[in-house]
């Protein structure tokens, strides 16, 4: 079992930030997602019997993502609105296989891999800086500031 799975966007997202110091900032983008872990907390009921079990979730492929910075320091978020094109990806396990192959199905969209999915962000309000913002297990990371 692996303890250390993750999950990651990369690429670049685009917006307007000049705006006035009391708007909110909207950023989308095309980002490429990649998924390599273990839910370990799926609850099996076949046979009549509960017991504890694990998928583990890998796949890749872009996807639409929309990142809101609130005015005020109010924070933000992050939102994985749906995938696009072509993905890679493979479900296995100590699960059921009828678990296993609805988890198939899921992801990307509704999967309890996609964390992403409206989660919120702890952000100073304005345009994104260069930097690391942290919320929880997610961890934001603005590589470099692109301005058109």
């Amino acid at each position: 079992m692996r303890n250390n799975g993750r999950v990651e966007l990369t690429g670049l997202v685009s917006g307007l930030d000049k705006v006035r110091a009391d708007e909110d900032i909207s950023y989308r983008g095309v980002l490429q997602f990649t998924a390599d872990l273990d839910l370990c907390d799926v609850r099996d009921g076949v046979g009549g019997e509960s017991k504890l079990c694990s998928i583990t979730v890998a796949g890749a492929g872009p996807m639409n993502v929309e990142l809101e910075v609130y005015e005020g320091n109010r924070g933000g978020y992050v939102k994985v609105s749906q995938a696009r094109g072509s993905w890679t990806k493979s479900t296995s396990g100590s699960c059921d296989a009828l678990l296993i192959g609805e988890e198939f199905k899921m992801f990307p969209n509704d999967s309890q891999a996609t964390i992403f999915n409206g989660n919120e962000l702890t952000l100073k309000s304005g345009p994104l800086q260069v930097g690391q913002y942290r919320t929880g297990r997610v961890l934001f990371e603005v590589l470099r500031v692109v301005r058109r």
